[in-house]
């Protein structure tokens, strides 16, 4: 079977729910360490790593499509310096400026990646919600302390960030909602939110007009604690505010419901502009199935585990061409995109990822 791609006007026929011949995939991965994630902007050579990763991974496993991973920007500027969630300290963070260099690496960033696809791919720039990035940077707070550090350094950087992820990424972020302040002070989280969605939309504008994006690939998840009722009065207004404003530049947007940790609810996101849809189908459902029943018939993508005891990662040639086919099967080839839960193990076998795209598109 031919070794090539979907090309990319295809793979966007597919996010407007044309009939196409075969069914495309996209699956992607982290190039650097976790401990890496919150390094930039300002390093050159976590700049470069990226870009050359990307480069590698275009050659290896070519898509009609790539979904760029931004590693050493989790952290925007406004959130370096916050203390805690006291009303107080939220009340204190300000608009980034529209050139910070948070936002400018990330744009130049995406436009070499554009540039290196020679229009071949269709380019989607992963943002974060603003409740991610707010989340993130209790982990991050964990982190530089100097004593956990000490206590856990026998384990390695990247197994002290595994650590606090798995442990205090929704545990800690409780204090905010535990310690009443979404109900004593809404204002000063408020505050926060619009601020960070402030910023996160001139980025997603900046990278869909200079940086030659097609479109941004959201990601969205709630924590333990945060009943849907304040998830839909206090998070989704900013989320959705974004994503409206990028699809009014370009409606090419894709919306990840992260389920790393946490089991989100699918039915918070009902009414989010988006034109294709990845959640956790594997580990947690709905199906493919019934998760574009429910995005009212709109584009989805995912249908495979993420994690090394997945038939993806470990299974045989055997094995992962005929789980492909049993999803295109139970779930139909208008509107849907082979892919992943979330992002998969870098040490994949690259011949696995070439299974299913060939196997897809011969379907």
């Amino acid at each position: 079977m031919a070794d090539r791609p979907m090309d990319k006007q295809s793979f966007l026929d597919v996010m407007d729910n044309k009939e196409t011949h075969g069914v495309p995939s996209l699956f992607w991965f982290h190039f650097s360490p976790q401990s890496a994630f919150i390094s930039g902007p300002g390093n050159p050579r976590l700049f470069q790593r990226t870009l050359e990763g990307h480069r590698k991974y275009l050659r290896e496993v070519p898509y009609g499509a790539v979904k760029v991973m931004t590693e050493g920007y989790f952290m925007p500027s406004s959130l370096r310096d916050l203390g805690d969630y006291r009303g107080d300290s939220l009340r204190k963070i300000g608009p980034m400026d529209p050139h910070d260099p948070w936002i400018e690496e990330q744009v130049e960033l995406c436009r070499q990646v554009a540039q290196m696809t020679e229009g071949r791919s269709a380019v989607f720039w992963t943002i974060f919600s603003p409740l991610f990035y707010l989340v993130f940077r209790s982990v991050c707070g964990a982190l530089q302390n100097k004593a956990l550090n000490a206590l856990f350094g026998q384990l390695g950087k990247v197994k002290i960030f595994d650590h606090f992820f798995k442990n205090i990424r929704l545990g800690k972020f409780r204090q905010l909602i535990k310690s009443g302040v979404l109900e004593s002070d809404p204002g000063a989280f408020r505050h926060a939110h619009d601020c960070l969605t402030a910023d996160l939309k001139i980025l997603a504008g900046r990278l869909l007009k200079e940086g030659g994006a097609d479109g941004i690939f959201f990601s969205v998840q709630s924590v333990d604690g945060l009943s849907g009722e304040n998830y839909r009065k206090h998070i989704a207004p900013g989320e959705q505010e974004i994503l409206d404003y990028a699809a009014g530049i370009n409606d090419y947007n894709i919306l990840h419901i992260c389920g790393q940790n946490f089991k989100n609810d699918v039915t918070n996101y009902a009414n989010y502009n988006a034109k294709l849809y990845n959640w956790p189908a594997f580990a947690y459902g709905p199906t493919l199935r019934e998760g574009k029943a429910f995005f009212g018939g709109r584009a989805v993508i995912g249908g495979f585990g993420e994690g090394k005891d997945s038939i993806l990662y470990s299974g045989s040639r055997e094995e992962i061409e005929a789980w492909t086919e049993k999803l295109i099967k139970d779930t139909g080839r208008q509107g849907l995109i082979m892919g992943a839960d979330c992002a998969i193990p870098g040490d994949i076998n690259r011949d696995h990822l070439k299974w299913v795209r060939d196997k897809a598109a011969s379907l």
